[in-house]
């Protein structure tokens, strides 16, 4: 008998350890996609023992709505104030920076062919309608998935633009190998701009392909700052948003221009709930 529970041992302890190994070698790109399949968070249940405070507190709220207009006179009324702070706080991410930069929606540009053609930035006083930019990046993570990305991006003197980009990562995981990629679709405004800044927000459509489809909107919000010639800086912050968890990207790099072409190195992060993408990144572009 004891050679028997000896001989099993050996038979079974592979498989404990093998299916141990497939638990811990579980890839991050598979772990990204589960987070967008759970459902985003559910507010939370309230305790009973708080009922009564609860009621007393949305009776007294009732009853200085009915009494609001005997105590508000002229432009003193809470409510006015309560719409004035919030158009201070979530509008300032749009107008501070065009009072900054005296941006005052009061200057006509062109495009340049490409950047620094002629002076700081891509903007003159007379040009081109349009003007667009490839690019094709690789991209390194701090764990195994490694991902390329290409982009494609219009700019019109009109502030109008367009950014289109696909991004696939890949990781193997054992014999296997998991891939998730992202196509992004994101028309934009320049809501302020001079010859040495360009401050765009977005709002579009992003497509998710791993194991299963997934539709998403995007939110972005982006910054390139033209230093003397021939450098750029980029910092873009953006929001997927469907039933599932938000995913966040950030990603900030410094550009080196030579004619039409552009070299730039950055960081780039995509994270959702616990789970982080990022790593360096580097980019071959061209304008015309």
């Amino acid at each position: 008998m004891k050679i028997i529970r000896q001989v099993l041992l050996l038979f079974i302890l592979p498989l404990i350890l093998a299916s141990g190994r497939v638990w811990a070698e579980e890839g991050d790109l598979n772990k990204f996609e589960d987070q967008m399949n759970k459902p985003a968070s559910g507010p939370a249940v309230e305790n009973p023992s708080k009922d009564k405070d609860r009621h007393r507190e949305e009776h007294q709220e009732r009853r200085r709505e009915n009494h609001s207009d005997e105590d508000c006179t002229g432009d003193d009324c809470p409510g006015d104030l309560g719409s004035l702070l919030f158009g201070l706080v979530f509008g300032s991410p749009f107008y501070v920076p065009a009072l900054l930069i005296g941006d005052h929606y009061d200057k006509t540009y062109g495009l340049e062919s490409y950047p620094y053609e002629k002076d700081r930035g891509y903007l003159a006083p007379n040009g081109k309608n349009w003007l667009v930019r490839a690019a094709t990046s690789r991209l390194w993570t701090a764990h195994d998935p490694q991902a390329w990305k290409g982009e494609l991006s219009l700019y019109t003197s009109g502030r109008l633009g367009l950014d289109t980009s696909y991004t696939r990562y890949n990781e193997h995981v054992g014999d296997a190998s998991d891939s998730l990629a992202f196509l992004d679709v994101v028309p934009t405004f320049s809501f302020a701009r001079t010859a040495k800044w360009d401050w765009r927000v977005g709002m579009g459509y992003e497509s998710v392909e791993g194991r299963d489809h997934h539709d998403r909107v995007k939110l972005d919000y982006q910054v390139k700052y033209f230093f003397a010639k021939p450098f750029r800086f980029d910092a873009d912050a953006s929001m997927s948003l469907a039933a599932g968890n938000p995913i966040f990207e950030i990603s900030s790099g410094l550009a080196y221009h030579w004619n039409r072409f552009e070299m730039k190195v950055a960081y780039e992060r995509r994270s959702i709930s616990d789970v982080v993408l990022d790593g360096p990144a580097l980019s071959l572009g061209v304008w015309f």
